[in-house]
């Protein structure tokens, strides 16, 4: 059965990894952080009698924030056990890189974010032909090889992939700025 799954993220735990998975056509999009992330270990002893209440207030702190992985209670439970192995060490978020596996459906999840925004896009995906096409982003729709908007750009699927991050989008040039919002993803509370 499919999960409707459109990418892969994951963590290189050094920085020469970064070369080595870009050649599987992935992309650095989370930068590695330099604030501790809220303390695991003072939320578990705020809700000492009950492991959801925790996650609860976990989730709390990042469900509405733009860009950022999202925990299940099930991780959060994984996250507690393992951190609690090594005495609740203080954490950072994560450098992390991106691969898209299923750009249609990534468009789409943009297109339906960014109703009024309209372009045309020709990618390149050495790797995942499927991905090599034209689409047509217009009024939340996304259509393949369809007739193209004013707008028209050409990247390979790394440059994309950066741009939906809205990884470091603000100092490009326009339209791509306006098109591709900058945000700031992040990633923490991985399974170490």
């Amino acid at each position: 059965a499919s999960r409707d799954i459109p990418l892969i993220l994951l963590v290189p735990q050094e920085e020469w990894l970064l070369k080595f998975y870009d050649k599987q056509g992935f992309i650095q999009t989370f930068d590695p952080g330099t604030e501790a992330l809220p303390s695991l270990n003072d939320l578990l002893q705020r809700h000492s009698e009950n492991l959801y209440t925790a996650y609860r207030e976990f989730d709390s702190l990042f469900r509405y924030k733009d860009m950022t992985v999202q925990k299940s209670f099930d991780d959060f439970r994984a996250m507690v056990e393992e951190a609690a192995l090594f005495g609740f060490p203080p954490k950072k978020n994560l450098m992390g890189m991106a691969r898209v596996i299923d750009l249609q459906r990534l468009l789409s999840l943009f297109a339906d974010q960014y109703p009024q925004t309209s372009f045309s896009v020709s990618v390149q995906d050495e790797l995942l032909k499927i991905n090599s096409s034209s689409f047509t982003i217009n009024r939340g729709k996304v259509e393949r090889n369809g007739p193209p908007a004013e707008t028209l750009f050409h990247f390979n699927i790394r440059k994309l992939t950066q741009l939906l991050f809205g990884y470091y989008t603000s100092g490009s040039e326009e339209p791509l700025r306006t098109v591709f919002p900058e945000k700031v993803p992040s990633m923490g509370f991985m399974l170490e």
